[in-house]
């Protein structure tokens, strides 16, 4: 890391705010590594805003309790989560 994205990044306040910087910073440097699975800041914080999206439109608000539910023998059922074309709530 550059003394500039270092920089760049530490006026983050939230862990939302340095995944924003860092995905504006370099979109295509892989934050998550799988297996043979890459996943870029761009994927990442796309996929997070599509779950977020996806919440909102089903009544999530500032407050409201959202949980996570995974098999533990299914190492894909949270791990897929941000990646594309994963889609808010796919994995009940």
């Amino acid at each position: 890391m550059t003394t500039d994205t270092a920089h760049a990044l530490g006026a983050s306040r939230t862990f939302w705010e340095l995944v924003e910087r860092r995905a504006a910073l370099t979109p295509d440097r892989p934050v998550l590594l799988q297996d043979d699975r890459t996943l870029t800041f761009e994927e990442l914080r796309s996929g997070a805003e599509r779950t977020a999206a996806g919440l909102h439109d089903l009544g999530v608000r500032p407050g409201t309790v959202v949980a996570c539910s995974c098999r533990p023998a299914s190492r894909r059922s949270c791990s897929r989560w941000p990646w594309p074309g994963s889609g808010p709530c796919s994995h009940r």
